[in-house]
């Protein structure tokens, strides 16, 4: 199946001419990689195929650069560089095969910009596999030692980041929680250090889905993961379905013995399996702040508070994608008699995928089909009425890969010869 991962970041070159971004989940802040090292950027792949067709662009003025996908830390042949004030850029020529478990980033290099960096920074890549992947970068700890029992939980199909949590988190959502946008069933979770244990403990990791950990206990499936010391990589193999509109975490613990001290410690990805060939989603969502007063535009790991447009648009690659339906679901209700809009934008126009949630709403979701060609873009928007309560938001939007259309030449025939309608 083909993957199409459109992504955003902010703060590159904030502090750095070099920034390191994820490929999927993780913080959004470039500079973010700065403080706590590149590792804070990586995060393993679930699944074995080829990575390709990878697509960079910056709406805001922006120096020379240069884009490089990393695989275990290695620079790969899939560069691109973008000139000096230029919108996109792509390579199209180059194709890269990655193992399961191999860790992904992107570099950035160019040339170090006063505060707050660039405001806004996409990435588009494609993946050829089996089935999809979806990754969530480096619990980071500012370099202190993480306790026992310390918990990290964060969204498992590609928008998650960290949280910490000090104990169980029982069915506390995380700040960055997955809606599943697609039927299907989590098949792998992988578990990748980049700083390796001291000894007599163990990173262990499950799959949380509607806030109950997936552990093995009361009829639910054992998705645990464990990462001894002083291993770097684990995986645990397991079918765990998921149907439209549950809500999926990983939960992360440490074990035996405090870990050790690093600013960067575990990064996680799962394998997704889907029910119908050729479906998966992206997902987004967060505690980022919403405007209440007009509206506000989202894509995973944007910048808060965009009020430009141009400034919360992923740009698509040359395959282009289908998006099949979104589901958002709110941190609380509009308030009655109040609402807000929810529309997927095509480069600067409406589409329609559409939902309004209002009043003492807090969930909804729209099916239908709107196609993006390559070099679209892709936002979703947020528009208040009535001054609507402000509430983050979640999203799954479901996907589906390139649409071919195949175009049959005419035929042709004498006209003495005649045709048979049944041929």
């Amino acid at each position: 199946m083909i993957q199409i991962i459109p992504h955003l970041s902010h703060g590159v070159f904030y502090g750095a001419s070099v920034s390191h971004l994820a490929v999927t989940g993780g913080f959004g802040e470039a500079a973010y990689a700065v403080t706590f090292s590149a590792a804070a950027a990586k995060h393993p792949w679930s699944v074995a195929g080829t990575f390709r067709h990878l697509v960079i662009g910056c709406n805001v003025p922006h120096p020379a650069l240069t884009a490089t996908l990393l695989v275990n830390g290695v620079a790969t042949a899939l560069t691109v560089s973008l000139a000096a004030g230029a919108a996109l850029a792509a390579n199209t020529g180059d194709a890269v095969a990655v193992a399961a478990g191999d860790d992904v980033c992107y570099r950035i290099a160019g040339t170090q910009q006063n505060f707050p960096g660039l405001v806004h920074f996409s990435t588009c890549l494609e993946f050829e596999g089996a089935v999809a992947s979806y990754g969530i970068t480096a619990y980071t700890t500012g370099g202190s030692v993480p306790s026992v029992g310390k918990r990290g939980i964060g969204g498992a199909l590609g928008n998650g980041e960290w949280m910490s949590y000090g104990s169980d988190p029982g069915p506390v959502q995380s700040n960055t929680y997955s809606i599943c946008a697609a039927p299907g069933a989590i098949t792998r979770l992988d578990l990748k250090t980049f700083a390796a244990g001291p000894g007599g403990g163990a990173w262990v990791a499950w799959v949380r889905k509607n806030g109950v950990t997936q552990d093995g206990t009361g009829g639910t499936v054992d998705t645990a993961c464990t990462l001894p010391d002083p291993a770097i990589h684990a995986f645990s193999a397991f079918s765990l379905p998921l149907a439209l509109t549950d809500l999926v975490d990983l939960v992360l613990a440490r074990t035996g013995s405090p870990g050790p001290a690093a600013l960067a410690h575990v990064a996680a990805s799962v394998a997704f399996t889907p029910t119908t060939a050729g479906m998966y989603m992206l997902c987004g969502g967060s505690n980022d702040a919403i405007r209440s007063d007009g509206p506000d535009w989202k894509w995973p790991r944007c910048d808060q508070l965009v009020t430009t447009e141009s400034h919360g648009e992923a740009h698509i690659g040359p395959a282009g994608l289908r998006a099949a339906g979104l589901y958002v679901r709110r941190a609380g209700p509009p308030s009655p008699g109040r609402g807000t809009v929810y529309m997927l934008r095509r480069s600067g126009t409406d589409t329609p995928i559409t939902l309004t949630i209002q009043d003492m709403e807090v969930t909804g979701q729209v099916q239908a089909d709107v196609d993006f060609a390559s070099g679209d873009a892709i936002t979703v928007q947020a528009t208040p009425f009535n001054n609507a309560v402000s509430n983050g938001f979640h999203w799954g939007l479901a996907l589906r890969g390139p649409t071919i259309i195949i175009v049959h030449p005419p035929r042709f025939c004498p006209v003495d010869f005649p045709i048979d309608p049944n041929d």
